[in-house]
C-alpha cells in the first residue's frame, strides 16, 4: 500500500473508533489463518490488558478471535505464553478455535472493528464485504503496513514467544486510545 491508502486507512480506523463512543457494546474480532497461535492470543492478552484499565472497556468492549482454517486446540507456546501473562488457566481452557465459516459468520457480521496480523489476511482470506473495518495490528498505531509472520512451525519457545511478543504494544496502546477516546 502507498502513503495515500495509509492515509485513508488511518482516516477510516479514526472514524470507526469515533463511531465507536456512541456503542453499548463494541465488538472487536481479531482474525489469523487458524485461530490457535496469534488470534487468541491477541484475545485474551486484549481481554488482560482492558481489565487492568478500570475504565468503561471492562463493560463496553466484548472481545473474541477466529480463523479460517479448522483445528482442534490452542497451541501449546501460545498456551504457555498466555499463562506467563497471567491469563487464567480457566479461561485458556475454555478457548476453542473458531473457524469463521457458516455457524461462525455472525462474529464477522457483528465485529466493529476486525484486527489481522498480515495483509494477506485482509486481501485475500477475509470477504470483502468486511474489508471495510479490518486493519493490521500495526495501523493500530499508526506504523504503517507490518506483517506478523505465522509462529504455528517455529520449534523453539522463545522464538515463538517473540513473534506474540510483538503485538504486545499494539495491543496495550489500542487499549489505551480506546479508553481514552470512547469512555
Amino acid at each position: 500500500m502507498n502513503q495515500s491508502d495509509h492515509h485513508a486507512r488511518q482516516v477510516r480506523l479514526q472514524e470507526i473508533i469515533d463511531g465507536l463512543k456512541e456503542k453499548e457494546k463494541v465488538q472487536v474480532l481479531f482474525i489469523c489463518a487458524g485461530n490457535i497461535c496469534r488470534s487468541p492470543y491477541a484475545e485474551m492478552y486484549f481481554e488482560q490488558i482492558i481489565a487492568g484499565t478500570g475504565s468503561c472497556l471492562n463493560d463496553k468492549i466484548h472481545v473474541a478471535s477466529g480463523g479460517f482454517i479448522t483445528n482442534k486446540e490452542i497451541h501449546p507456546f501460545t498456551k504457555r505464553a498466555l499463562l506467563e501473562r497471567g491469563v487464567a488457566t480457566a479461561r485458556i481452557d475454555q478457548f476453542h478455535p473458531r473457524r469463521l465459516k457458516k455457524e461462525n459468520k455472525i462474529f464477522l457480521i457483528e465485529a466493529d472493528i476486525i484486527i489481522a496480523p498480515k495483509k494477506t489476511h485482509l486481501d485475500i482470506l477475509l470477504n470483502k464485504k468486511y474489508r471495510h473495518k479490518a486493519f493490521l495490528f500495526s495501523e493500530l498505531l499508526d506504523d504503517g503496513f507490518k506483517d506478523i509472520e505465522d509462529p504455528a512451525l517455529i520449534k523453539e519457545y522463545s522464538e515463538y514467544k517473540k513473534v506474540l511478543e510483538m503485538m504486545d504494544p499494539y495491543l496495550e496502546d489500542f487499549a489505551k486510545k480506546l479508553a481514552k477516546e470512547i469512555c
